[in-house]
């Protein structure tokens, strides 16, 4: 056997004793994660599925915008038109829209709120200046897309 020294009268201490403690302690670690790493894991884990969360909202908010301003576009166009085909067919222009025109789309009905002016250009008695407005609400504030055209009537056809 080896040899023991003396540190105490009382406590003695073999050089087996102290390299088998090491070697325990060694494979403990080996085995497993320490608290701090999967604490720092579950932080970075944490701030990166808060990243995409916030990023998925943010786009569909954008989506909720470019969904309506879609529909409002296409509410504008259509006025557009129409008040174009009414001047060469009937020689007569709007006097004023409805002030809201509901659009269902899908579950939703969405409402927005219209403005024309029409005025007719200086020296000019066939060309008309057409300006055209739509506004909807959107998470408490006012959106709004405006048009603006001339239009005429000189009898030619499509």
């Amino acid at each position: 056997f080896p040899k023991a020294r003396t540190l105490h009268p009382k406590m003695t201490i073999s050089r087996i004793g102290i390299e088998k403690s090491h070697q325990r302690m060694k494979s403990e670690n080996k085995n497993g994660f320490t608290f701090i790493e999967v604490m720092v894991t579950l932080i970075i884990l944490s701030v990166g599925i808060v990243g995409i969360f916030k990023t998925f909202l943010s786009s569909l908010d954008r989506m909720k915008y470019l969904t309506n301003r879609l529909y409002a576009s296409m509410i504008l166009d259509n006025h557009m038109v129409s008040i174009e085909r009414m001047l060469r067919a009937y020689k007569a222009l709007p006097t004023d829209l409805e002030p809201w025109e509901g659009m269902e789309t899908g579950l939703k009905e969405r409402n927005h709120k219209q403005k024309m002016n029409i005025r007719q250009i200086d020296d000019l008695n066939d060309i008309f200046q057409l300006d055209l407005s739509i506004s909807w609400m959107e998470r408490g504030h006012e959106m709004r897309l405006q048009r603006s055209a001339y239009i005429c009537d000189f009898g030619f056809a499509y």
